[in-house]
């Protein structure tokens, strides 16, 4: 279904754990991944700012961010966002937002390759 997606092979095994209505989470969640693979290699390539990256996810109607300055600094933190896909060690610190609050897809694109580290409630931040 998304082609240029590359999954952790345990990225799928936090969705029961999604908070909200199933049937909102699943279209946002089809929404996103489709976002993520057919425009994020383009958005990346085109755009070096965060803030032009963002823009132009949300012209998708995709709102995401990296990880803030505070989450950053955690070692411990971060380290939850590596992730190992394809023999290739991706931090994913990259996230869509499901909802403003909860719900994540944690992501990373590198050099047009769009990889999925986890889609999960929250991490730690």
């Amino acid at each position: 279904m998304f082609p240029s997606l590359k999954f952790d092979e345990l990225a799928w095994s936090h969705l029961r754990a999604l908070n909200g209505d199933n049937t909102e989470n699943v279209t946002k969640l089809v929404q996103h991944l489709g976002v993520l693979n057919d425009q994020a290699p383009a958005i990346w390539a085109e755009n070096t700012e965060t803030i032009d990256r963002q823009s132009a996810l949300g012209s998708f109607g995709i709102t995401a961010s990296p990880e803030g300055s505070n989450t950053r600094r955690n070692t411990r933190k971060m380290r939850m966002r590596d992730f190992t896909i394809d023999d290739t060690l991706v931090r994913c610190e990259w996230h869509t937002k499901l909802r403003p609050n909860i719900n994540r897809v944690y992501f990373a694109v590198k050099e047009a390759e769009v990889y999925v580290g986890v889609i999960i409630d929250h991490l730690p931040t």
